[in-house]
């Protein structure tokens, strides 16, 4: 019993990975990150993208993305990500907040009209 409550209390030690679309709270960058591992990063002067991978601390992980236009092939970026709370992440000290949770939200939210191959329910 007491192996099994250790072993209960590192796994929550763990931080999960962010997974989901993030938006600095300036509105001008975001960071989305795909259950699948796939992550994309734009701001005014720079974006990149490629898979990535999460290796996770106790408040903080690290997320290696290999930037697959980086001249001369794949480079890894790697950003230290700290949770500040479930919705909320700082990178390098900008604070980026979870703008959705799931995609069938985001889509509900974008305008019929801007929809391709829609349904219109009438609402």
């Amino acid at each position: 019993v007491l192996a099994t409550s250790v072993l209960a209390t590192g796994a929550f030690a763990q931080s999960a990975a962010p997974v989901g679309l993030w938006v600095h709270t300036s509105g001008r960058a975001f960071l989305s990150i795909a259950a699948s591992g796939y992550c994309h990063y734009q701001d005014p002067g720079l974006e990149y993208g490629g898979a990535s991978n999460w290796d996770s601390g106790s408040t903080c992980g690290f997320l290696t993305v290999m930037n697959a236009a980086a001249y001369g092939g794949p480079q890894p970026i790697y950003l230290q990500i700290r949770w500040v709370d479930r919705g909320t992440i700082a990178i390098k000290g900008d604070i980026f907040v979870l703008r959705n949770q799931s995609l069938s939200r985001l889509i509900a939210a974008w305008p019929l009209s801007k929809r391709k191959n829609s349904v219109n329910t009438g609402r």
